[in-house]
């Protein structure tokens, strides 16, 4: 698996789905917004973790964050990445 930077993974998001990058950025950030006001004391939880002592989590952070959950499942269901 390749070892993309920040700006690669959210530009081929962008091309896969023929939106712009700030598009995508733009969606992120509502997704963010919508995570962060949710009451559900499991997503809060996760959110904070992303957020890692910020009061928000950048973009990067929900990748990166997002990234690591998918990664350990694979590891615990034996998939290869």
């Amino acid at each position: 698996m390749n070892n993309l930077s920040y700006e690669e993974i959210i530009k081929t998001i962008a091309d896969r789905h023929g939106v712009s990058v700030n598009e995508v950025l733009e969606g992120l950030e509502a997704c963010i917004d919508i995570g962060m006001n949710n009451q559900d004391p499991t997503v809060k939880e996760h959110w904070s973790k992303m957020a890692l002592g910020k009061e928000r989590p950048a973009v990067s952070d929900l990748i990166t964050y997002t990234a690591g959950l998918t990664v350990a499942r694979c590891m615990e269901e034996g998939i290869k990445t």
